[in-house]
């Protein structure tokens, strides 16, 4: 006869589970983790936070422009006009000083006005010089445009174009531009066509502006009168 068995020892209590976080606290925790995981490591490992792209520019600094270049302005939004102020402080487009000034007597290419100013460059002799920014409408004179073309004209280089109105056509003859020039629909300015390059002659107070189409080799440039 086998002796009697002990009886096997009761299994172990399956585990109770953890207790529940209260709401607030599984919150905050949760935040802070998905903070985490958005900081860079090089971020995250200095506790700092990264830093947004910089800000689009402001419309002030948007203003404070520099004057375009003029041959890209519209040569008929252009305009002749003399220093009437004893002295005159060229500002940027938002009206802030740029420490440079012109005086009276001065002459200038102009061009549309922008808020009761107009962005202006000194000429000298046949140049249209660095000397430039925004004037007040107050402080200048406009200048009429010559009644006639006709005469002899010289640019910035010294070449020499002789200008002569025949009917309705103006005759040119020298070294930058030789051939008819036909006036454009507007009877404003002058086209003279030579193959694919169209070049337009605008008179200007005492200026004779010249601006080349893109299929022309030659920049614009400006003649002056020389009688």
């Amino acid at each position: 006869m086998s002796p009697p068995t002990s009886p096997a020892p009761p299994l172990p209590a399956p585990p109770l589970p953890a207790p529940l976080l209260p709401a607030p606290l599984l919150s905050v925790l949760m935040g802070a983790a998905l903070m985490s995981a958005a900081l860079s490591p090089t971020a995250a490992a200095q506790g700092v936070a990264p830093t947004s792209s910089a800000p689009a520019p402001s419309t002030a600094a948007q203003a404070a422009r520099p004057c375009p270049d003029w041959h890209t302005l519209d040569p008929a939004s252009l305009r002749a006009a003399q220093v009437r102020a004893e002295r005159a402080t060229f500002t940027d487009a938002a009206g802030r000083s740029l420490g440079r000034s012109v005086n009276r007597g001065e002459r200038l290419l102009q061009g549309p006005s922008e808020n009761g100013r107009r962005c202006s460059y000194v000429i000298s002799e046949a140049s249209v010089t660095d000397r430039q920014g925004y004037l007040s409408n107050a402080s200048l004179q406009s200048e009429a445009t010559a009644a006639t073309l006709n005469g002899l004209w010289t640019n910035a280089r010294g070449d020499i174009l002789n200008v002569q109105r025949r009917e309705n056509r103006l005759t040119l003859r020298g070294a930058a531009l030789n051939g008819d020039a036909l006036p454009d629909e507007a009877g404003r300015a002058w086209n003279l066509a030579d193959g694919r390059c169209v070049q337009r002659l605008t008179p200007v107070g005492a200026w004779l502006i010249v601006t080349a189409a893109p299929d022309c080799a030659a920049p614009g440039e400006l003649f002056i009168r020389t009688r």
